[in-house]
């Protein structure tokens, strides 16, 4: 299959990186406004990535095309290379504010809307996926199979993809972020720098190990560490009371913040008035409400997640 990306910023480069270092048969095609970006790219994946100076050509010559540009400009892009696009294709926009009822009107191939995370670079982590009427019936396969080499597919309908993009999208920047804390403290405390960060990534790795490949349930953790009346029950009892309500009160200002964004108002115009030209940059998740998930299958190595659901909608 050959995969094609229009937009090479944090999203598409990401994406990009995850799929060649996964063994995605080369060449794969970029298209980018910031023709540097590619280049870097291109210069850590000899003869693996070709640079396209045309969306069109590009869309022509890919199977999968994933546009990584924020809203309202992938509107732009996709309407630009709608003509040369096939029903056999697929079109997947990396934004979750374009509507997939647009996007399936506006081409003619398979459509999904896709919520990657950082944690695609290391081939692991949660892949969101909307997809089209169209893709959930014909040709899912293939697409979850291309999605299953940089982490595990999880299918969600539209309106639940605010709250669940938290979880597994920016679930790594409130994790990381509380860490850091976690190293800032220990230093504080005479931990030299260098030590605080070997040990708290070295141990939050481990919790990663325990929870994706051993089955450890999170609060098995816990109370296997934990013992009544010891050191990791009192540090514990400070976390509790200093964490009430904190993660409602994240999400509430993740999706305050939606409402809040410019590209989500009627009538503003994109950054970028050449339909042709990228915003070099990937979507963050709309403002919408959770509801049941059905799984798609997981990547090779990771419990299958079929039991969840089928992957349509």
């Amino acid at each position: 299959m050959r995969v094609g990306i229009i937009g090479t910023g944090q999203m598409g480069s990401m994406l990009a990186t995850a799929w060649l270092s996964a063994g995605l048969a080369p060449p794969l095609l970029v298209n980018t406004r910031t023709r540097g970006k590619a280049q870097a790219l291109a210069r850590e994946f000899p003869g693996q990535l070709e640079i396209v100076d045309d969306q069109r050509a590009l869309a022509d010559a890919c199977d999968a095309i994933f546009v990584c540009a924020k809203a309202p400009d992938a509107r732009s892009i996709i309407e630009y290379i709608a003509p040369s696009l096939r029903a056999d294709q697929w079109l997947a926009a990396t934004n979750s504010t374009t509507p997939l009822s647009w996007l399936e009107s506006a081409a003619p191939c398979r459509t999904a809307k896709i919520i990657p995370s950082l944690t695609q670079y290391a081939h692991a982590g949660i892949v969101l996926i909307m997809p089209g009427e169209r893709l959930t019936y014909d040709g899912a396969d293939e697409f979850y199979d291309l999605i299953s080499l940089i982490g595990a597919p999880y299918t969600i309908g539209e309106q639940q993809v605010r709250i669940y993009s938290d979880l597994t999208s920016c679930g790594p920047a409130f994790l990381a972020d509380w860490l850091e804390s976690m190293v800032f403290a220990a230093i504080e405390h005479g931990v030299p720098e260098a030590a605080a960060r070997f040990l708290v990534g070295e141990m939050a790795y481990g919790v990663g190990q325990l929870v994706g490949r051993e089955h450890f349930a999170l609060s098995e953790i816990v109370d296997r560490v934990s013992v009544p009346g010891g050191v990791t029950s009192a540090g514990l009892r400070v976390l509790r009371d200093a964490q009430q309500g904190l993660f409602g009160r994240v999400f509430a200002a993740t999706a305050s913040h939606v409402h809040e964004r410019p590209d989500n108002r009627t009538g503003n115009r994109a950054a970028y008035d050449d339909p042709r030209v990228p915003n070099p940059g990937g979507g963050m998740p709309g403002d919408q409400d959770p509801g049941d998930p059905n799984r798609g299958p997981a990547r090779s190595g990771r419990p299958s997640s079929r039991e969840g659901g089928s992957r349509g909608q």
